[in-house]
């Protein structure tokens, strides 16, 4: 079980001026006081009894996340829209709130349906959904599929390695929503900060790419932290991209199995 706290007490306090700096900027962010609840609220029970088999049955059953768009179908106007509520909230609150590993088919259901108040409805307003032809409902549908089906691949890569470090070789390894949205570190045990990515220079590519690294709020923590990169090689289009064995064991052994 791991709690907000868990994850003030251990990081956002450890972390210093950095990490406290970019939290107060989060609680001072308008409109966003369902998410301060939410997060702060969140506590992960069902994620640490996670098993490997539940993930395996959970990709075996699952339809393609992508169906058959492509990469140049893309919007920016859908890639570049944000709200307080990130996917990964919404993931882990699928995962607490059903106690199941979901399918893609499962997951966009909920979305669109239970979770739609979260993300699709508020992003269906911006973009003017009710005014748009058919065209150009059609065009946002595949690029919302696009994002959506790329987002669950990506939550489904990080759950796989937590779960092979903790059932395998036995990590305490702690994982908390305000640790990866706001410090972007995937997860933590003891001195060791964990952070997964796949090479892609417009979000990540070791040192480069737009998205904040967890450096840059836990660099300066006292006493430091080990911050651990772990790159995931692409493994072909709309495949469950995940750790190699090797890989695994070696960053299990690098955190102390």
């Amino acid at each position: 079980m791991t709690s907000f706290e868990d994850c003030r007490r251990e990081l956002l306090e450890r972390g210093g001026p950095p990490a406290q700096g970019v939290y107060r900027r989060w609680l001072g962010r308008p409109g966003y006081q369902p998410v301060h609840d939410f997060v702060h609220g969140f506590v992960h029970r069902y994620l640490g009894e996670i098993t490997r088999e539940e993930l395996l049955d959970a990709r075996a059953r699952s339809e393609h996340a992508l169906g058959d768009v492509r990469s140049e179908e893309q919007l920016r106007e859908v890639e570049d829209w944000t709200t307080g509520f990130a996917f990964e909230h919404l993931f882990h609150h699928y995962l607490e709130e059903r106690r199941a590993v979901p399918t893609w088919q499962d997951f966009s259901a909920w979305l669109n349906g239970d979770a739609a108040s979260f993300f699709i409805h508020p992003l269906l307003q911006d973009l003017d959904w009710h005014q748009a032809d058919r065209e150009r409902k059609h065009e946002l549908r595949r690029a919302f599929r696009w994002r959506l089906g790329k987002f669950y691949y990506s939550a489904m890569r990080e759950l796989e390695l937590f779960v092979r470090l903790r059932q395998e070789y036995g990590l305490p390894v702690h994982y908390h929503l305000l640790a990866d949205v706001l410090l972007r570190s995937d997860f933590w045990v003891n001195d060791d900060v964990v952070c997964i990515y796949f090479a892609n220079p417009k979000y990540r590519d070791r040192d480069r790419g737009r998205k904040p690294q967890a450096e840059q709020f836990l660099g300066k923590a006292d006493p430091p932290f080990r911050i651990h990169h772990v790159a995931i090689e692409r493994q072909g289009y709309g495949n469950f991209w995940i750790s190699s064995d090797a890989s695994v064991e070696r960053l299990a052994h690098t955190l102390g199995a």
